[in-house]
């Protein structure tokens, strides 16, 4: 029986956060974690499909074809979601999923689905691989995202990355800062829903000072020589989304007691945070740990 495999890039996003949808430039780091996509021909008719993450199985459901409609589920809300995934990908090609077949799926991710490193976005490429459409068309008819977790998915190595005219622009970058031992990715355990970040920062008022002035920044962090001068722009970058925002800095709460430059990844509140610091590795995990954060990654591991 015939069998396809897919695999696509976790992502974090270093900068640019929220404003990427308004047109700013953003740094992003496709990871060395990701997920696949493995689907084989069955002789049961239907779809099965098994969602694995580091712990085991996290998700099963079946569904009818064609319908796709839902036959069972172990998380119906995540079956729904799923679904739409899967029909608005027949809609991008009218003969997906279209007859009455078997098939077995199987997608394994490389990461807890709880750290928002891109569970939806690695799921949504590979859909789009199986389904032989774009995946940035399939991303846009699902999510209100700008797309750079679908880049990321998609692209290897790090890239620069921005809305032009409302299409995606993507420029390969070497980002490979020799400070990188100093620079570490710390999970904050709180998962962030992205739809809901999007809409709260759509009623913030943002300037189109504040998106030439993130773009600008990006351009230094991609080009700073010294741990001082990140360590500056990351600040600069904070400041300024912290006011947009109306929301507290992590250096002013989270990391207040720790000697580091401190950044949100992404949507603020939850999910990852980058930290510059000059503390000995040692030292920041054990300093992390009391804080109650035993989820910390060096550059090398992640990127």
């Amino acid at each position: 029986m015939k069998s396809h495999n897919y695999y696509s890039h976790g992502k974090l996003l270093i900068s640019g956060e929220y404003l990427v949808l308004d047109g700013a430039l953003a740094l992003v780091m496709p990871l060395k974690l990701g997920q696949s996509l493995l689907c084989e021909e069955s002789p049961n008719s239907g779809l099965r499909w098994n969602a694995y993450h580091p712990e085991g199985c996290w998700f099963r459901a079946e569904f009818d074809l064609p319908t796709l409609s839902v036959k069972s589920a172990t998380i119906p809300e995540i079956a729904g979601k799923l679904r739409t995934y899967l029909l608005e990908a027949r809609k991008l090609n009218k003969n997906f999923l279209n007859d009455i077949a078997g098939y077995q799926v199987s997608t394994h991710m490389e990461f807890s689905r709880e750290w928002g490193l891109g569970s939806s976005s690695t799921l949504t490429a590979n859909i789009a691989a199986w389904a032989e459409i774009d995946a940035f068309d399939l991303h846009f008819a699902v999510s209100k995202g700008s797309g750079y977790d679908i880049a990321a998915a998609l692209n290897p190595k790090p890239f620069l990355y921005q809305l032009i005219d409302h299409k995606p622009s993507i420029t390969s970058v070497n980002f490979n800062p020799s400070f990188s031992d100093s620079l570490y990715f710390v999970y904050l355990g709180k998962k962030q829903n992205s739809e809901s970040g999007i809409s709260d920062y759509r009623k913030t008022k943002v300037t189109e000072s504040d998106i030439l002035k993130i773009s600008d920044l990006t351009g230094i962090l991609v080009s700073s020589r010294s741990l001082e001068e990140f360590q500056q722009v990351m600040q600069e970058h904070e400041d300024i989304i912290s006011h947009i925002l109306n929301a507290p800095k992590l250096s002013n709460t989270v990391f207040k007691d720790i000697s580091c430059s401190a950044k949100s990844l992404g949507a603020w509140g939850g999910d990852f945070a980058m930290l510059a610091t000059d503390i000995q590795e040692s030292e920041l995990k054990k300093m992390l740990n009391a804080s109650g954060f035993n989820i910390c990654f060096r550059f090398e591991e992640l990127l």
